[in-house]
């Protein structure tokens, strides 16, 4: 009789789980050299073929900080240049590659927010002291490719084309500072109405 009960709630509990185009952070972790890769969810290299200089393997994240970045393929040690990459991806967090940094993606899905962030060094010392960080926030179109500019001339544009209910909703707003305060939010709302579709290749 007890397992009259349990099995309802077991399968109840199955249709909660995130559908991979619902979930917050839909890649596998691993390495992507391309955005094709990447909106397919199909690393061109994954955890355990990455190496540090002294050949121990090491988690994504870990390795894209290390002075050198070498992988495993076919038992031979191949060096993988750092610019190379397009993304990757460490417990579930997706971080952009430019300019040899890995920027932080904060929101994914059909528009991707992230933030250039760079260190700036002080010229007159003689040690190089990160004083601040030059940060420049971006969107990643998962339906183009393209990494576009975070503004709310970009965001209009992307929903007159795609979405005329929000694109409504956002050009009536009552001024231009209160889009750019709920420019993030209207990016989330988007996401929710166009979830991210990931096709995993096998």
């Amino acid at each position: 009789m007890r397992n009259a009960y349990l099995l309802p709630l077991l399968f109840s509990s199955f249709l909660l789980l995130p559908a991979i185009g619902l979930s917050q952070n839909p890649f596998p972790d691993g390495v992507y050299f391309s955005f094709h890769q990447l909106v397919k969810a199909k690393p061109g290299l994954y955890p355990e073929q990455l190496r540090n200089k002294v050949q121990k393997q090491v988690a994504p994240k870990a390795w894209f900080r290390s002075d050198s970045l070498f992988c495993m393929i076919k038992g031979a040690t191949i060096h993988i240049p750092a610019d190379s990459l397009f993304a990757f991806v460490d417990d579930g967090q997706l971080y952009i590659q430019r300019k040899y940094y890995a920027h932080k993606a904060s929101v994914t899905g059909s528009l991707t927010y992230f933030t250039e962030s760079y260190p700036v060094h002080s010229t007159p010392a003689p040690v190089s002291i990160d004083l601040a960080k030059d940060i420049t926030p971006r969107i990643l179109d998962f339906t183009t490719g393209k990494i576009l500019e975070y503004s709310t001339v970009v965001l209009e544009e992307i929903l007159k084309e795609r979405d005329e209910l929000l694109y409504k909703e956002f050009t009536e707003l009552a001024s231009q500072k209160l889009k750019r305060q709920l420019l993030l939010r209207y990016i989330e709302k988007y996401n929710e109405r166009h979830p991210l579709l990931i096709k995993e290749e096998l």
